[in-house]
Formats: structure tokens, C-alpha cells, sequence
């Protein structure tokens, strides 16, 4: 089977799982509860044989690349405040992510 059709495969298979509420009369309601059985479904899979099932791994997997430091948001943080001064605390939050951007930029260009 190509890559793309296990990707078809998979959009028929979703859609009959969740189907789109503006196309069908689903209920919100409805598709919560498809939600909660298909949960359940993993949770009974994972409790019966200790393995864990495709939705499951595919969230452990999105948790793994989580990355466990702090530093990144500090980075930013600190570039932010160098840029944010009392002269400029009216700065919109796309202006201050475009200047840092350029700072970056240059600093790098160096």
C-alpha cells in the first residue's frame, strides 16, 4: 500500500469516526460520546494486554518530543525584554516577534 493510500485510508476511516457536523446531522453531543468510547476502547486495550494502542501511541509519542527544559521560553523571554523597554511597551506582539526576528537575524549574520 503507497503512502498515499494509507493517507486516504486513514481520512475515510476518520471521517467515519468523526464525522463533519456541518454535512450530517451528528450532534456535538454525539461526537463527544464517539470520543469517549474510543478512549475507553484504548484504555480497556491498554489494561487487558499492557500495550498500548494506535491513538494511545501516537499521544506518547507527541509527550516524548516535548522537551523537559525551560531554556527556549527563557531565551525568548530575555530577547523580549531587551527589546521591550518603558520607551516601548506599546509594541504589539507581532512587532516585538518581527524585531526579534531581525535581531536574531543579525546577530547570527555577524
Amino acid at each position: 500500500m503507497t503512502v498515499e493510500e494509507q493517507m486516504e485510508a486513514a481520512m475515510r476511516q476518520a471521517r467515519e469516526v468523526f464525522p463533519s457536523t456541518a454535512q450530517t446531522s451528528v450532534k456535538p453531543q454525539d461526537v463527544s460520546r464517539k470520543i469517549d468510547a474510543s478512549i475507553k476502547a484504548e484504555m480497556a486495550v491498554f489494561d487487558s494486554s499492557g500495550q498500548r494502542g494506535r491513538m494511545m501511541e501516537q499521544a506518547y509519542q507527541y509527550l516524548l518530543s516535548v522537551p523537559p527544559t525551560s531554556v527556549e521560553a527563557e531565551r525568548a523571554f530575555s530577547a523580549a525584554g531587551v527589546l521591550c523597554t518603558k520607551l516601548r511597551s506599546r509594541l504589539g506582539d507581532d512587532t516585538l516577534d518581527s524585531l526579534a526576528f531581525l535581531r536574531s537575524y543579525y546577530q547570527s549574520a555577524r
